[in-house]
């Protein structure tokens, strides 16, 4: 339940190095009532509407005007249907890509699982531009090399909000480190590596999953252990 997209952008919000796009969760029938919800709230377009629970952008559009909302009546929804709208932030990089990088919280320890690079804004798996592994193989060792410990304690922040040991948060990093979310929750693809072996992801699933059994083994780093024995309760 702290996972909503609206409950993150709450939680997570001011969190240094990281922006937060403002999101709401609307329930208005109309396409009248929700322009009317989204001007209240004050939200700037762009803004990205998504039918709640719909995920691999198969229900989301961008709305570039609020002139056009109106076309927020193509998506696959019934007037019960609730929308997440979120402000939209560019994040072209300056080869006129988009990346979105897949980091991986591990109590207070971070790994990335993956950069995907691709042409355009919505990026899933298969939008990966074709010439780009090389790029993101080299982005593993940059990560770890560079920008790990630069960024480390900003992922701590964003765990010790939501509360989990365990999770993963897509993001943009751009050149001077600043992260830009687009969502974080425990429900991730992070240890099913969905290509054929020997591949470039490999080694970081490896490192990911051995670094979760080591957590899994010491429960007395558990966040809510040490929030239970904190507040006097015994740890179970």
């Amino acid at each position: 339940m702290r996972t909503t997209r609206d409950e993150v952008s709450r939680r997570l919000d001011r969190i240094p190095g990281l922006k937060v796009p403002r999101t709401i969760r609307v329930a208005a029938r109309t396409l009248a009532e929700i322009g009317d919800v989204i001007a209240t709230a004050g939200l700037v377009y762009p803004v990205l509407a998504r039918v709640a629970g719909s995920h691999l952008g198969m229900s989301l559009m961008r709305v570039e005007t609020p002139d056009e909302i109106k076309a927020i009546g193509r998506l696959n929804r019934d007037e019960r249907s609730s929308l997440y709208v979120t402000e939209f932030c560019d994040f072209v990089s300056p080869d006129k890509r988009y990346r979105k990088f897949r980091v991986v919280v591990i109590g207070d320890d971070i790994f990335l699982r993956h950069c995907i690079i691709a042409e355009h804004w919505m990026i899933h798996r298969h939008d990966r531009a074709a010439d780009t592994k090389d790029q993101e193989r080299a982005g593993f060792a940059l990560f770890d090399r560079e920008w790990k410990p630069h960024l480390r304690p900003t992922f701590r922040e964003i765990g010790a909000r939501l509360g989990f040991d365990y999770f993963g948060v897509d993001c943009n990093i751009d050149e001077p480190g600043r992260i830009l979310l687009f969502e974080a929750n425990a429900c991730m693809n992070i240890l099913a590596n969905t290509s054929p072996s020997p591949n470039i992801w490999d080694g970081p699933v490896a490192r990911i999953k051995g670094a979760l059994e080591q957590h899994l083994a010491s429960p007395d780093s558990w966040r809510h252990v040490k929030a239970r024995t904190h507040s006097g309760e015994t740890g179970a």
